[in-house]
């Protein structure tokens, strides 16, 4: 299991005991990670591996176009695929949530799937109360480049 990521001239590593074999490039941020925990929960990145196998010196490169909340909202979703606990908040459901649907994490990919927890989080916690609603509608205004799958 990745123990921690770390920052390295503009780049992002998982520090883990394998080398990393997929790049994933997010609004030009380069992450170095792995492929398993990334398809084990992530339809659209599986459905990428599965349609090419364009892999330069055995590392598989990806660019996601447009990603919902940018680099720092892919950093937590990354997170949740490697097993870390993320903390949902009136303030960050939307933007993970809009990650979830981009990333196709559907409990397909995994039971408890990051979409299906931002669905039952949203329900439970911020649909009961006029004021968490208004915290997550307002942090629409923060997601950039706006995703529309929602």
């Amino acid at each position: 299991m990745v123990s921690v990521y770390e920052e390295v001239k503009g780049l992002w590593f998982c520090n883990a005991a394998l080398p990393s074999d997929i790049l994933v490039i997010v609004d030009g941020v380069k992450f170095h990670l792995h492929k398993f925990p990334l398809i084990s929960r992530c339809g659209r990145i599986a459905n990428l591996l599965k349609e090419s196998q364009d892999a330069q010196d055995g590392i598989f490169t990806t660019i996601l176009q447009d990603f919902p909340g940018g680099p720092d909202n892919f950093v937590a979703s990354v997170r949740f695929c490697y097993g870390f606990r993320i903390e949902l908040t009136p303030r960050n459901i939307v933007m993970l949530y809009g990650a979830a649907d981009y990333l196709e994490m559907t409990d397909e990919y995994g039971e408890d799937n990051l979409l299906s927890t931002c669905d039952a989080f949203f329900h439970k916690n911020v649909l009961r109360s006029w004021k968490e609603c208004i915290v997550a509608l307002q942090s629409c205004d923060l997601m950039k480049p706006p995703y529309k799958g929602i």
